[in-house]
């Protein structure tokens, strides 16, 4: 890490001890622009801002979350808090208003938990606004992989499927017949 970026960080943690939360967070996001994918700035940054009412902070921090595509074990925490505590805010809907860097992103975190609920939110976005975007087939592919793992068979064949009919040029085909045969395999063994 550079000097310059070093100085800033300790810069805004010499604000924050002087309790100037504007002059810090000012300071951390200049660093964030050097080290867009430092979590600890990120996790910084989201503190600040999640304490302040305005939703102005939070909503560019939240977008910068759910920008990075960052899917280490090390992330996931980070970008699942931001979205569990985006949900409780008044007057803040995180769903609305995702490109679809976000949209993928999310789905690819959120599929890895049990908010199958927000799931199904996010594929209904995904098949709607994003279904010809170059990465909506392998986003399926990642999310039916999720779905064989918890054990969600049908939801998991519904969405092979779906992938294996409207997206018959992908790459994604051969991987798609090749779980489609697994899923099936586990529901007739299940009977």
């Amino acid at each position: 890490m550079n000097t310059v970026l070093n100085n800033k960080k300790n810069d805004a943690i010499v604000q924050l001890k002087k309790l100037d939360f504007a002059k810090a967070l000012t300071l951390f996001y200049q660093a964030l622009t050097e080290q867009p994918n430092d979590l600890s700035l990120i996790d910084q940054i989201y503190v600040l801002e999640s304490r302040k009412k305005s939703n102005d902070g939070y909503s560019r921090i939240i977008a910068h979350i759910f920008s990075c595509e960052d899917k280490s074990e090390k992330y996931h925490p980070i970008i699942i808090k931001a979205y569990k505590d985006s949900k409780l805010r008044d007057n803040f809907n995180p769903l609305q208003s995702l490109d679809a860097i976000q949209t993928f992103n999310l789905l690819f975190h959120l599929g890895q938990t049990g908010y199958q609920q927000d799931i199904e939110k996010l594929l209904i976005l995904v098949k709607s606004k994003l279904s010809e975007h170059t990465q909506t087939p392998l986003a399926l592919l990642i999310l039916s992989e999720q779905l064989i793992n918890k054990g969600l068979y049908l939801k998991a064949r519904k969405e092979l499927e779906f992938l294996m009919i409207y997206y018959t040029e992908a790459d994604t085909q051969i991987a798609a017949e090749k779980l489609i045969k697994r899923v099936n395999s586990q529901l007739n063994s299940a009977n």
